[in-house]
Formats: C-alpha cells, structure tokens, sequence
C-alpha cells in the first residue's frame, strides 16, 4: 500500500502522512510507539509538478474534534495550545 496513512490515537485525535512511499501497517493494526509506520516517498501532485527535481517527503496533519489542528502551537501566545505539552 503507499500513498497515504492516517492513524486514529483516539480522544478525536488523528494523524496522516501523505506522499509515502510504502504504509507497514495494516489497517485496524494496533500501534505501539515508537513502532515504524511507513517509508517516505514521493507520489501524488507533488511528483508530476517537481519531476524530477522533486525529493522523498512527508505530509504530515493532525485533526482533533474533526477540525485541522497545529500540533506545535506557541503555548506563550493567548489561544494557541500544543497537543504535545500538558
């Protein structure tokens, strides 16, 4: 499978990488930390506009409640909140 991943953390949390080469999980697949999920790569639109000058990358996003969500928010900046603090 390549392409895409997306993984359910739970809480309404979920996370996707894009662009990859090659997915090592299968899907309903429990997922440990720590525990390598895929390979980078190079495919979708970003393949035929760079061609070939393009370089192995990965989309990553994060949602929490169904709303786009900035997993590395400034914590000091008034209303911004990082999911990885607290």
């Amino acid at each position: 499978m390549t392409g895409l991943l997306a993984i359910d953390h739970g809480d309404g949390l979920i996370t996707s990488s894009a662009h990859l080469a090659r997915v090592l999980v299968r899907q309903g697949e429990l997922v440990l930390r720590g525990q390598p999920v895929a390979i980078t790569g190079y495919s979708g639109l970003d393949s035929l506009v760079t061609f070939p000058w393009g370089i192995p990358h990965i989309h990553f996003n994060v949602w929490l409640d169904g709303q786009p969500t900035d997993p590395f928010a400034r914590s000091w900046v008034p209303g911004e909140e990082t999911l990885w603090e607290g």
